[in-house]
């Protein structure tokens, strides 16, 4: 597998994880955050301009922290029940759900997100709205994307925020979103020439198709196995397991690696439940990656560094 790190970690948001970070995460910062709302012609994005960058750094701070630190939990949960147990089921799941945070931490460190705005958010964008346009369409509830965008002219950094696609389940969404982002981020580096700018393409674009062909329709196939593991108890991976105990090996295999060191070539059609773990442990262990770079600058008190040590002590 191409290695994603450098390209991530350069991406990573300046100062994450150096200062407490501030509840409600980004959510929060839309209330309590100061910025400048612009609505840019009939673009579904609204711009929020003028932002202190690191005052929003602390607010996306509290995302990254509860999303990374789940996914290391869940994972190293997934492993102690495998093998305390000899159980594959439910450690699957929880194996699928460190790779869902992690990738959810994944896009924090990058300064983007899929968020639920409830009525509380949008109302208060309304109210700005309002004030300043007289004919403009009110943002209503609902699940959005957004990102920071460094404008290259000036430097200055601009959040997008605009609806997400609807049309499927609340984790296929995700994943095609959160598949986007790292295909758009990998060609705005090969646009602009970054380093390891082509390494970062192939990677993103390898595990894009991971994570989604294969699936029914539009969905992502990694969460179509997941709804099949979890809803339909497919694969022969509940009690009792398959005289072979394949699902019970790939589980006890579980570990902490290199991310670089995964290979997105498993069959999905022969071997799925092998398929499935292997691209949820990558995502993980990509994830701890980037936890590890964040960690390393992070040596303020209630900081995330702190958090991140201690959890790595205590599993």
């Amino acid at each position: 597998m191409a290695d994603l790190l450098p390209s991530l970690a350069n991406g990573i948001l300046p100062r994450l994880g150096q200062e407490p970070a501030i509840e409600d995460g980004f959510r929060g910062w839309l209330i309590h955050g100061v910025y400048q709302l612009q609505v840019p012609g009939d673009s579904p994005a609204i711009e929020l301009a003028s932002i202190n960058l690191q005052e929003l750094v602390r607010y996306v701070a509290f995302d990254f922290e509860r999303f990374s630190l789940a996914s290391r939990e869940s994972f190293a949960i997934a492993d102690t029940e495998a093998v305390a147990h000899n159980l594959a089921g439910w450690p699957l799941l929880k194996l699928y759900y460190s790779a869902f945070f992690a990738a959810h931490a994944i896009l924090r460190s990058q300064g983007a997100g899929v968020v639920k705005l409830e009525r509380r958010h949008a109302t208060h964008l309304n109210s700005i709205i309002n004030a300043v346009y007289s004919d403009q369409k009110n943002v209503d509830p609902g699940i959005y994307l957004y990102s920071a965008v460094r404008a290259r002219d000036t430097g200055r950094v601009s959040i997008y925020l605009e609806p997400a696609p609807k049309g499927g389940g609340v984790h296929e969404d995700f994943w095609k979103q959160f598949c986007q982002f790292l295909e758009a981020s990998a060609g705005q580096a090969i646009e602009e020439g970054a380093a390891n700018a082509v390494e970062y393409f192939s990677g993103a674009n390898e595990i894009s198709a991971a994570i989604k062909e294969g699936g029914i329709g539009t969905g992502a196939w990694i969460s179509g196995i997941r709804n099949d593991i979890n809803y339909q108890h497919k694969h022969s991976v509940w009690f009792p397991l398959r005289k072979d105990g394949s699902a019970l090996k790939v589980m006890k295999n579980l570990k902490l690696t290199e991310s670089s060191a995964f290979r997105m070539d498993i069959s999905k059609r022969k071997n799925p439940i092998s398929a499935f773990a292997n691209i949820s442990s990558y995502l993980s262990c990509l994830s701890y990656e980037i936890s590890e770079v964040v960690a390393r600058r992070s040596t303020t008190g209630r900081s995330f560094g702190q958090k991140w040590r201690r959890i790595l002590e205590q599993v």
